[in-house]
């Protein structure tokens, strides 16, 4: 591979290290760093409650463990995570672009070179959210499936299980996993013996080890489920189907390598009937609407639930380079997509780079809060905010539940107050008997099923600090 060129003559990594961590994936860490105050792994992570299923909160919590010196300097310790994460990643495209290049007449350099562009031109909104790492993850998969041993297509069966419990939903990405192998070899129906006894048995594995290690899993599970309002119907077949089309459309300057992707992907579909290839119709086909299908069933279409896409427009370009192999220069073909996704790559440069100014807000006056009330040394803390602030203060929750959503979402139509997780946090937050409350979206956000928990704040606390976080100080 000639690493030379996808290092030193372009902006990628300067583009994925420059902005800082997104707020959901500081409350990803922050309740990483609650675990390790609580047990670490297994019972910890399990402890610390946070929406996202296990595997999310194990990937987090390994990556704060690998880095946990540097938690107090958040400049060095983001910076770190994300060259150890660039480098996994680089390994793991380095190998994928070598199986390709014995399927198909493409040179390594060039699978290596789309497939870093793919992931690494994603805006910081992205990068890192649990659906991004699962097109990582794909990658990794269909690299084993690949392998010409045994082991590996055991390996890749195994690693479907985390695929579906890093998000739940993240299961379809798993048949876009399946899409994709098809797509590109159907040479040894044995190997998919093994890949199937890997998932079945370490998914096995994982239900035995519920009881002893992740005993709030399916409590955890249903009350996600709960508060999401999971299998609610509020937009109609056609008008999903209608926004997350036009989605895919606008994210150009959010995943730049979408929109090149679906041109070729048009390309491929035409030619394909065009030649007769049903099966591989029906199979990319597919593939791109099972990628759709989590986001379409969310009915929120933030730009991170298409993340995924970013491997199913690796798998289209290539099949895409294959094709034209005979009718043109590939190379020249290469390079006119990764220009392309750089200009779209600098549209989104200049699109997210205010997240640079917003989040040094936090930072700065968390660092004010910390040196005037010592809130990082406290025993404990009653967190009511969206949960990044354990990111900035490193007091541990007093509450098992520190990422406090579910008292937020309940509101007249869509009552939780019937939830054990819900009884479990009210009974933690009246209970609460410490020196400060930490909170970044204000009470006047409660609804007023809420008033429990306003009352006891406005009648045993004050209001001291009003700039990004609100901090109420126990009277006197």
């Amino acid at each position: 591979l000639e690493f030379r060129r996808v290092l030193f003559r372009s902006p990628i990594l300067f583009y994925y290290l420059i902005f800082p961590l997104s707020h959901d994936i500081r409350i990803f860490f922050g309740v990483a760093h609650f675990a390790s105050l609580t047990g670490g792994f297994p019972l910890g992570v399990d402890y610390a409650y946070e929406a996202k299923p296990i595997a999310n909160r194990i990937l987090f919590y390994g990556l704060y463990s690998l880095f946990s010196p540097l938690w107090t300097d958040k400049v060095l310790f983001s910076l770190s995570v994300k060259l150890f994460v660039a480098l996994v990643a680089f390994i793991c495209i380095y190998i994928f672009s070598k199986k390709i290049s014995e399927i198909f007449a493409i040179e390594p350099y060039q699978v290596f070179l789309i497939s870093v562009v793919s992931i690494f031109t994603c805006s910081d909104f992205i990068t890192f959210q649990t659906e991004w790492f699962c097109a990582i993850l794909a990658i990794l998969i269909t690299t084993c499936i690949l392998s010409k041993h045994r082991i590996a297509w055991t390996v890749g069966g195994a690693l479907m299980i985390p695929m579906f419990l890093l998000k739940g939903i993240s299961i379809f990405y798993c048949g876009t996993v399946i899409f994709a192998i098809l797509l590109l070899s159907i040479d040894n129906l044995k190997k998919y013996k093994e890949f199937l006894a890997g998932a079945i048995l370490t998914g096995l594995a994982f239900l035995i080890s519920i009881p002893f290690w992740f005993p709030h899993f399916i409590n955890d599970a249903l009350t996600v489920m709960q508060v999401n309002g999971f299998g609610a119907v509020t937009f109609g077949l056609i008008d999903q189907i209608s926004v997350t089309l036009g989605m895919t459309l606008a994210l150009y300057y959010s995943i730049p390598i979408l929109t090149v992707s679906m041109f070729c992907a048009c390309i491929l579909v035409f030619y394909y009937i065009q030649s007769k290839q049903w099966l591989k119709i029906g199979l990319i086909s597919a593939m791109w609407v099972v990628t759709a299908l989590p986001a379409m069933i969310q009915t929120e279409w933030y730009s991170y639930q298409f993340a995924v896409f970013t491997f199913t427009s690796i798998i289209t370009l290539i099949l895409f380079i294959d094709l034209i192999r005979d009718k043109t220069n590939k190379t020249v073909i290469t390079y006119a997509v990764i220009i392309t996704v750089l200009i779209m790559c600098a549209i989104s440069f200049s699109v997210y780079s205010w997240h640079v100014t917003y989040w040094d807000t936090y930072s700065s006056d968390a660092n004010l809060i910390n040196s005037n009330f010592s809130l990082t040394s406290q025993p404990e803390l009653l967190y009511l905010d969206e949960g990044a602030a354990q990111w900035y203060f490193f007091a541990p929750s007093a509450c098992r539940i520190s990422v406090p959503f579910i008292i937020y979402f309940n509101r007249t139509g869509h009552d939780l107050r019937q939830l054990p997780a819900y009884r479990e946090l009210s009974e933690c937050i009246s209970t609460y008997a410490g020196e400060y409350i930490v909170t970044d979206r204000g009470l006047a956000e409660l609804s007023p099923t809420q008033k429990p928990i306003t009352k006891k704040v406005e009648e045993g606390y004050v209001k001291v600090w009003n700039q990004s976080f609100e901090i109420y100080q126990k009277k006197v």
